[in-house]
């Protein structure tokens, strides 16, 4: 009961004598004669007695404990400073050694960078040469493919931009993205899928989730004629998956394979995020339309965190004869056929053949092992650890420690046993004439 003024009552009170006249008072209004407190108190006692004899003893046990206790406190302050010692001299022979360590290091950044920067000013002739390669693949004509039905299952929103490609808004779910136009008659020999770079997407993309990755699980094309409303869409065999890039686990070929599986199926580019990235597909034959129809395509995207979504994304198609190389991305390919060149657009297609150029690849990672920190020396490592070990508090004594706990159990037993014993008497006092009288 809330309202119970008891149990503040005996907290407040910590005497039973006048615990009991208290009690007295509120009821009838009247003091405890010394009768009536001797009769009540042998109900407090025995509690009392085992609790006073707990805390006596507990008194005792701290007093034996002070001095050991401060002499183990000054151990552990000597040791510390023997430690601190220890270390500060091993500092002072380590430094000479840490130094040229160091110098070492700083000698092996300026030579990595160097041979780094001697590789980029003869960079040109290989650049011309993979230029060169590349001529065949911007010849081809790619038709971006610019639906007029956007939909996402998971209800996030599509947003078709300028340049054909298509912005997704982040919604967690499993599903797909359907596209949908109508076409005019051609014939279909390949499909291209760019992951496409975005400043609005997290870490500049192509995916959604924070870390800008993606999961293609399956890219599935259908085809039904215009002319008969109730066609069942025939879908389109893929083959020959082709990515400038696969994540060890996610290859471009399972993105076409049939399987919807959640984990380790589909196409993902970790941990080469932030760029952009692309796929093809060919039809294992022509695929010859004859009339208008209707071209569908299904991103699904099931990856078991709900997260893993094309943010940024753009299909184009072609008719061109297979077999169709993977060539570049509809940016690049546009640079490639470029007679002439600014400086700014030479240097994004020179950036762009770095990632794939293995010479380039293997300097850069050489100025990046070159830049790691040197290793801790394991004697420092160990008498920091010495340090640390003699740093920690004196422990108490175990027994002293339950002693404590015994002592602050019987306070509360203690508190309840006086609490039972004053509602008691409480009841008592409320049915004995007296108060019947008062009242």
């Amino acid at each position: 009961d809330p309202n119970n003024a008891l149990p503040g009552l005996v907290k407040e009170i910590s005497e039973n004598a006048a615990l009991i006249d208290a009690l007295y008072v509120r009821i009838l209004n009247r003091n405890a004669t010394s009768t009536e407190i001797e009769i009540a108190l042998p109900y407090f006692a025995a509690v009392q007695q085992e609790h006073e004899k707990l805390t006596k003893l507990l008194a005792e046990k701290e007093e034996w404990w002070k001095p050991i206790r401060q002499q183990k406190e000054q151990e552990r302050l000597e040791k510390i400073a023997a430690a601190e010692k220890t270390l500060a001299a091993y500092k002072v022979e380590l430094a000479p050694r840490l130094e040229q360590a160091e110098a070492e290091r700083k000698q092996k950044i300026e030579a990595a960078q160097s041979a780094l920067a001697e590789y980029e000013s003869k960079i040109q002739e290989p650049f011309e040469k993979w230029l060169t390669e590349q001529k065949p693949a911007a010849e081809i004509p790619w038709d971006v493919f610019t639906p007029s039905q956007l939909t996402a299952s998971n209800k996030a929103e599509l947003k078709q931009q300028e340049d054909g490609s298509i912005l997704a808004t982040a919604k967690d779910g499993i599903g797909n993205y359907e596209l949908i136009a109508q076409i005019e008659p051609t014939t279909l020999q390949a499909f291209r899928l760019e992951a496409l770079t975005d400043p609005q997407l997290p870490g500049m993309g192509p995916g959604l989730p924070p870390n800008g990755n993606f999961v293609v699980t399956e890219f599935e094309v259908f085809i039904k004629p215009l002319s008969d409303p109730n066609a069942t869409p025939v879908p389109v065999k893929l083959d020959r998956a082709q990515a400038d890039f696969s994540q060890d686990g996610f290859d471009i070929k399972t993105a076409i394979d049939g399987s919807m599986a959640a984990n380790s199926n589909g196409w993902a580019v970790s941990p080469q995020v932030g760029i952009t990235h692309w796929a093809t597909f060919q039809t294992k034959e022509p695929v010859v339309i004859s009339e208008k129809s209707e071209l569908k395509i299904v991103i699904h995207q099931r990856y078991t965190d709900k997260k893993h979504w094309l943010g940024k994304f753009r299909i184009s198609t072609t008719a061109h004869s297979t077999p169709v190389p993977l060539g570049l991305p509809k940016d690049l390919l546009a640079l490639v056929n470029l007679a002439e060149r600014t400086p700014e657009q030479n240097q994004e297609l020179i950036s762009f053949f770095q990632r794939s150029d293995a010479e380039y690849q293997k300097r850069k990672a050489a100025i990046g092992e070159a830049q790691k920190p040197l290793p801790p020396d394991p004697e420092l490592v160990r008498l920091e650890g010495v340090l640390k070990a003699t740093q920690a508090p004196v422990a108490d004594d175990p027994a002293l420690v339950e002693l404590r706990s015994d002592v602050a159990m019987s306070q509360k037993l203690l508190e309840n046993d006086r609490l039972t014993v004053a509602q008691d008497l409480t009841w008592a006092l409320i049915n004995s004439p007296s108060f019947l009288f008062n009242r």
